[in-house]
């Protein structure tokens, strides 16, 4: 079963949210809060043996369903180019050459 579980401010980053399997973290995203409306994702991370079965898709979502759920109108995050085709296919837009990506939220 995959847990997701929130822990702030353990690391530089101003919140972390982790994946496991069991009691294994699998993977985690860590963000930064621009202000009340723009968050930029500074990790992702997912363990090479649950790549490609949905899991990285699984933590990603959560997460834009809370930013969603709690008024952030963008994410942004800056993507390593094998991980570009991941994230448009989560709505996210490259803005640059840089590989800067965003999604726009509608806030629920």
């Amino acid at each position: 079963m995959i847990q997701l579980s929130e822990k702030p401010f353990t690391t530089p980053f101003d919140l972390e949210y982790k994946i496991f399997d069991k009691n294994n973290q699998i993977g985690s995203i860590e963000f930064l809060y621009e202000n009340d409306k723009i968050v930029y994702i500074e990790n992702f991370y997912l363990n090479k043996l649950y790549r490609n079965k949905g899991e990285g898709t699984k933590l990603a979502n959560i997460f834009i369903n809370k930013m969603n759920k709690n008024g952030i109108a963008k994410i942004g995050l800056t993507s390593v180019p094998k991980a570009i085709k991941f994230w448009q296919k989560l709505g996210f837009n490259l803005k640059n050459n840089d590989n800067f990506m965003e999604l726009e939220l509608k806030a629920s």
